[in-house]
């Protein structure tokens, strides 16, 4: 598994308190139960911290998928 979808599904797990989760980039956030906006900034904030980065407003915009948040972790490692 793609490490950065791995700490995604953890950070996921923590923040929704759901461990049955089988994330794949293909998976769509409105489709996970729990996965609202407050969630979201949540799991950001989450995923900044453990990173040492910060997101740009116009990716955390646009994401729609799972796979949208990993692209966006990879850009922020560069």
């Amino acid at each position: 598994m793609d490490p950065n979808l791995a700490a995604l599904s953890q950070v996921v797990s923590d923040v929704l308190g759901r461990y049955d989760l089988e994330l794949t980039p293909e998976t769509r956030i409105l489709s996970v139960k729990g996965w609202d906006s407050v969630a979201l900034v949540k799991m950001l904030l989450l995923l900044e911290s453990q990173m040492g980065v910060v997101f740009d407003t116009y990716d955390v915009a646009n994401i729609r998928t799972v796979g949208d948040v990993v692209k966006m972790m990879e850009k922020a490692q560069v």
